[in-house]
């Protein structure tokens, strides 16, 4: 604007000093306005296209830096999720780890019990084959004195044939006979009290064998539950084999990101260094640009004092 206004300056000059213009001053004033006005022209097309290029590359910078702000945060909470599922993982394997623990030692706890009740049911069935053979030898004792109540009684047949003889004899023999009544009453209670002893020891083992089959169907429940968290211990062993891969392939996909985010650093700063080699460039064609327009502004203003001097000549 002021390269125009020193030629419009320059042009109101030569109008009011020269009467009688020449044709070459004229010529020449033309073609240093057309030349004035195609300099301005390309500067300001180059200063348009230049402010142009940076506004694309400012954009382009911006998108790029927003698409990396976002690829941060989505990576950010991946990492937030992941390590919440692998906590709750942890504490899920936890309790199934207690509930092992305590599984296990219900059953010791119900094997001892087990190897107890045996115990017991072989000292009952000690004691009921020691009352079996304490019974068969009363019942031998009974068989020999039955035996011998029937020598007892052919003896009293005997005696009877000779009664008024031995009379005597038969009143000491009625007095044995009496005693061995007695002695058979007594061994008769006797073998009842143990009658009822056995059929007391009978109930009991009814009991113990049915306490035994209770005992054995709860051992084998106990089996099944064991064997059913087995199986849940190796999926859970197995889920967490397929989650130690996954955070594998996730450090793998960090790692590739990074690698990314450094790449697109360096691109960056590359592009900040190139962004900065242009300002510099620009700076130096706008200060070379304005020495030329200085200097064939002063070559102009040289020719026109000279053309006055001319005039006035």
């Amino acid at each position: 604007m002021e390269l125009e206004a020193i030629y419009e300056n320059v042009k109101h000059r030569d109008v009011q000093n020269t009467t009688t213009p020449q044709s070459h001053s004229q010529d020449e004033g033309n073609n240093l306005k057309h030349r004035g006005n195609r300099c301005l022209v390309l500067i300001t097309v180059s200063l348009a296209l230049i402010c142009v290029l940076l506004l694309v590359f400012i954009i382009l910078q911006q998108t790029t830096i927003t698409a990396e702000r976002d690829l941060i945060k989505s990576y950010k909470s991946t990492v937030k999720e992941f390590n919440t599922t692998i906590s709750s993982l942890q504490d899920k394997y936890t309790d199934v780890k207690m509930e092992k623990d305590q599984m296990q030692n219900n059953f010791n706890s119900l094997s001892q019990k087990k190897l107890k009740l045996e115990t017991r049911v072989n000292n009952l069935t000690a004691e009921k084959s020691q009352l079996q053979s304490n019974f068969n030898s009363l019942s031998r004792k009974k068989l020999d004195l039955e035996t011998r109540v029937n020598n007892l009684i052919a003896e009293k047949s005997q005696l009877q044939s000779n009664f008024n003889s031995l009379s005597q004899k038969k009143l000491e023999l009625e007095t044995r006979v009496n005693s061995l009544t007695a002695e058979k009453s007594q061994l008769q209670s006797n073998f009842n009290s143990l009658s009822r002893k056995k059929l007391d020891l009978e109930t009991r083992v009814n009991n113990l064998t049915a306490e035994k089959s209770q005992l054995q169907s709860n051992f084998n429940s106990l089996s099944r539950k064991k064997l059913e968290l087995e199986t849940r211990v190796n999926s859970l062993i197995a889920e967490k084999s397929q989650l130690q891969s996954n955070f594998n392939s996730l450090s793998q996909k960090k790692l590739e990101l990074e690698t990314r985010v450094n790449s697109l650093i360096a691109e960056k700063s590359q592009l900040q260094s190139n962004f900065n080699s242009l300002s510099k460039k620009k700076q130096e064609l706008e200060s070379a640009q304005m020495k030329r327009e200085y200097k064939q502004g002063s070559t102009r203003i040289e020719r026109v004092s000279l053309a006055d001097r001319r005039v006035e000549m």
